[in-house]
């Protein structure tokens, strides 16, 4: 699924409220992440349009920190079916509610 991108320049020069932040990890030190707004889905990128890669979540949550975001997760997507040879599942993941620094 090819998503829109927005930077978090665009987020933060908006008044649009964040209707679902989601840090997605993809390995221990590589998390990206997207938000919603109007139900649509934007992966977020940097100012050359690649998706933006954080290094641990701590940073993802810092750098959307004082943005108004409504509710937060982080989603783990495991690749355990993959390992043993069985096909990609796509509900194979966790989520969990997560907090973003109000400043």
């Amino acid at each position: 699924m090819d998503l829109a991108m927005v930077t978090i320049e665009e987020l933060s020069e908006s008044s649009q409220e964040i209707s679902l932040l989601r840090v997605r990890s993809f390995d221990p030190s590589i998390y990206l992440v997207e938000v919603e707004i109007d139900d649509t889905c934007y992966r977020v990128a940097d100012k050359a349009g690649e998706p933006l890669r954080f290094r641990g979540l701590t940073a993802a949550k810092r750098a959307f920190a004082g943005l108004p975001i409504k509710d937060a997760v982080l989603v783990h997507e495991s690749a355990y079916d993959e390992m043993v040879g069985l096909p990609v599942s796509e509900g194979n993941h966790m989520e969990v509610r997560i907090s973003v620094p109000a400043e």
